[in-house]
């Protein structure tokens, strides 16, 4: 293709190929780039997922969890929870602090699953006011994810209650309010000055629960707060609330 300038023609068409090629090439890589990356992704979540299914062959045919087998893997091991039907069905570590289980599972291989964990500064024997368990919304359904259903009632009316086996007895926990908050909004207490301050935390947030429940906590009672990521909005939490 040719062009007027002045004198003469002025050809270009190639300038203009190349520049096409060199287009089509950078978006190639991009796509294998990415391509790639959601490869590694996948990988990751498969060896996550792979993990914790062998760590549930330690139920025994009655569903009792052998805590023993599982500590010679984990001593840090403190319970298991789980729920009928709905894929919850991990171990629960306790760590020395709150960050290393995030990036770990728990085997101890770096992995973006974590673990689901207590938080480090409770009781490992669930003796506090209030026990914190974090996990995360992971977007492949593993770990906290299945908590997102309970932000409607009639899950919650299918579900009401998750089970918590320790090495100690078993636990259940019934539910009692779950809510969505930003991180500055609700601070995950362990313990309580007094039982009127601890009814104060437990009366909020009942009221901005996402569904109605009849169960009732009483001053003297424990409970057990799950704690998980969800996206409505940057820094966006939810939180599930359970008597013991």
């Amino acid at each position: 293709m040719f062009t007027r300038y002045k004198r003469g023609y002025k050809r270009y068409g190639n300038n203009t190929t190349k520049i096409i090629w060199a287009i089509l090439i950078f978006c190639l890589l991009i796509m294998c780039f990415c391509g790639y990356k959601i490869f590694v992704a996948t990988q990751e979540y498969n060896q996550g997922n792979n993990v914790y299914e062998k760590l549930a062959e330690n139920k025994s045919t009655d569903k009792q969890i052998d805590f023993a087998a599982l500590s010679k893997i984990n001593s840090e091991i403190v319970g298991w929870i789980s729920c009928a039907g709905i894929g919850l069905d991990y171990p629960i570590v306790r760590g020395g602090d709150n960050n290393y289980y995030l990036t770990h599972l728990f085997d101890g291989t770096k992995n973006k699953l974590g673990s689901i964990f207590m938080d480090y500064r409770n009781n490992p024997e669930f003796q506090d006011k209030n026990t914190v368990i974090y996990g995360h919304h992971m977007k492949n359904g593993a770990m906290f994810s299945t908590l997102m259903d309970y932000k409607d009632q009639e899950f919650l009316n299918d579900h009401p209650r998750i089970e918590i086996d320790t090495p100690n007895g078993p636990l259940t926990m019934k539910i009692f309010s779950g809510f969505i908050v930003n991180t500055t909004e609700f601070e995950a207490k362990c313990q309580f000055a007094n039982n009127v301050e601890f009814m104060e935390y437990i009366n909020k947030a009942i009221a901005q629960s996402c569904f109605e429940t009849r169960v009732n906590v009483k001053p003297t009672d424990k409970i057990v707060t799950l704690y998980t990521c969800s996206y409505e909005y940057d820094g966006a939490r939810f939180v599930l609330m359970g008597v013991i």
